[in-house]
C-alpha cells in the first residue's frame, strides 16, 4: 500500500484519545490504502498548507481529497468511512430530514470530546480536563 493511492486524507486530533482510537481502528479496516491520516496535534503540523488556522482545524474534523477540496464535520466523517469501505454506516446522515440531527450530535462531540475521553477512562493527557 502506497501513499500515492490515497483517496481521502483525514486531519485528526491525535491528542484526543477517542479520535486517535477511531482513526487507528479505521486504518485497520483500510485494506486498499485509500486513507491517509495527518495528526494536527503533531508539533510539525502546518495548518497553513490547508488554508485554515489550527484553531479552525481543532474545532471540527476536516478531510482533504487528492485534488485539494476540503470537507469538514459530518461530511468529513462520511468520506472517512467511505474511504475504508464502511460508507454504508453513514447513509442515514445523508437524508435531509435526519442530517440536522447528525450535525448537532457531531458538533457537540467535537466541542466536548476531551470530556467524553475523560469520562470514558481513556484519557492519556491533561487535555481531557478541558
Amino acid at each position: 500500500m502506497s501513499e500515492n493511492n490515497w483517496k481521502f486524507k483525514i486531519l485528526y486530533d491525535g491528542g484526543c484519545p477517542i479520535c486517535k482510537a477511531e482513526i487507528a481502528w479505521l486504518k485497520g479496516k483500510d485494506r486498499k490504502g485509500s486513507l491517509l491520516t495527518e495528526d494536527i496535534s503533531a508539533p510539525a503540523f502546518e495548518s497553513s498548507l490547508y488554508g485554515k488556522s489550527l484553531d479552525e482545524l481543532m474545532g471540527s474534523i476536516h478531510g482533504v481529497f487528492p485534488g485539494g477540496h476540503i470537507v469538514s464535520g459530518i461530511d468529513a466523517v462520511i468520506e472517512l468511512y467511505r474511504a475504508v469501505g464502511l460508507g454504508w454506516l453513514w447513509l442515514p446522515a445523508k437524508l435531509p430530514f435526519v442530517r440536522p440531527f447528525y450535525d448537532l450530535v457531531y458538533s457537540l462531540f467535537a466541542l466536548y470530546r476531551f470530556r467524553y475521553s475523560s469520562k470514558s477512562g481513556i484519557c492519556e493527557s491533561g487535555r481531557c480536563s478541558k
